[in-house]
């Protein structure tokens, strides 16, 4: 392409912001202009004033949340350790701008640790804190994953650093694509999984499917 739009949701301080528009402009010798989207005031000034003393034309941020921020069409959507549903948040504004490629290193996994309730079959393996803190992430970012497959991504999720340097390490990657998608399969996997674990609704779930209510049946959904 002549030209790639990158949006950073919950940019901070910029350190990916930067790097990615160096190494996509100056590295590669693509033109591409990225736009972070930070909440925090200092940090956006912050780093507009660097940009501009670094002379990054077409690198800006600005100040807003990444669930009240207007995406249109862009072509990379990526996150790192947006928080908890932030990136739900950041996944969901990606699929609606239709991003080609979205990559995101999520963060805590709060709001679906609260719900698990486990069935009788795993109550007694979850009983131990840090079991119940791991299956949280897991379960989380799986269902993030194959919600992007039911949005039309080739979906990965891998270690994408050493824990040495951090255990925030997995990344989650969609592709888009136009294959079939079985969408009543996936849904009802989602189904089924949200069933063993006790959980009412994933986040994200409710961003791509406003419509239904927390009990009701997904599969209905895929027939739209």
């Amino acid at each position: 392409r002549d030209h790639i739009s990158v949006v950073d949701m919950g940019s901070g301080k910029g350190y990916l912001t930067f790097a990615l528009y160096d190494f996509l402009n100056n590295l590669l010798g693509k033109k591409t202009s990225i736009v972070g989207i930070e909440s925090r005031l200092d940090l956006v000034n912050f780093c507009n004033s660097l940009s501009r003393l670094v002379n990054f034309g077409s690198l800006h941020f600005k100040h807003e949340d990444i669930k009240n921020y207007m995406l249109r069409e862009v072509d990379i959507t990526i996150a790192l350790h947006a928080c908890d549903t932030a990136t739900d948040d950041a996944i969901y504004k990606g699929i609606m701008a239709q991003s080609s490629l979205i990559v995101l290193a999520p963060c805590c996994h709060k709001q679906i640790r609260k719900q698990i309730h486990p069935t009788m079959a795993l109550k007694d393996l979850l009983k131990f804190g840090i079991l119940m803190e791991r299956q949280s992430e897991i379960v989380t970012d799986g269902i993030r994953a194959l919600l992007l497959e039911v949005s039309g991504y080739d979906t990965n999720v891998f270690e994408f650093i050493s824990p040495d340097h951090t255990s925030k390490n997995a990344m989650i990657v969609g592709i888009k694509n136009d294959k079939y998608i079985d969408k009543k399969y996936l849904l009802d996997q989602i189904k089924d999984i949200k069933k063993l674990y006790g959980i009412r609704t994933h986040y994200l779930e409710a961003l791509l499917f406003p419509q239904s209510s927390l009990s009701s049946d997904m599969t209905d959904i895929a027939q739209v």
